[in-house]
């Protein structure tokens, strides 16, 4: 089976839309199975006893499994994704936002998600160094990444 990005990344978004958040091999059977909390392993053999999972089969088996590869044993679908759990996210965490596909992205540190909304410090401030000032503290933006160092 021949996969394109495009094939992977709308399967995982399907199943990440389901309310999984994991892609692995049971290791003892070699099927393609997916969880909504991280399964457990020990040196890569999964541990079933320990969690919850429902296995994948047809056309869904032949397609984790050719994800997997064999390279991998267990796939954080939101990782490959790049989908952010905002909520867990921690204050002054250095980020980029933008309000519009099309504009340049801009520096700022994380302040709050709330309603669906990612909220920054105003210019570029941190909760420290915007405590006690007059500016308005926070503002919300469209779109935002996280920025790894």
């Amino acid at each position: 089976m021949t996969l394109t990005d495009e094939i992977v990344r709308d399967f995982l978004q399907y199943l990440y839309d389901e309310g999984y958040r994991y892609l692995f091999v049971v290791t003892y059977t070699g099927v393609a199975a997916v969880s909504k909390s991280k399964p457990t392993f020990s040196n890569e053999k999964f541990i079933e006893s320990l969690a919850s999972y429902d296995v994948l089969s047809g056309y869904e088996h032949k397609l984790g499994r050719s994800i997997l590869n064999d390279t991998y044993y267990c796939i954080d679908i939101a990782k490959k994704l790049n989908i952010i759990d905002w909520s867990t996210v921690k204050v002054d965490t250095k980020i980029r936002v933008k309000d519009r596909m099309n504009a340049d992205w801009v520096r700022r540190y994380f302040a709050y998600y709330k309603n669906g909304e990612i909220y920054v410090w105003c210019n570029g401030k941190t909760s420290w160094s915007a405590y006690g000032d007059s500016c308005l503290g926070t503002t919300s933006y469209k779109f935002a990444e996280v920025v790894e160092e």
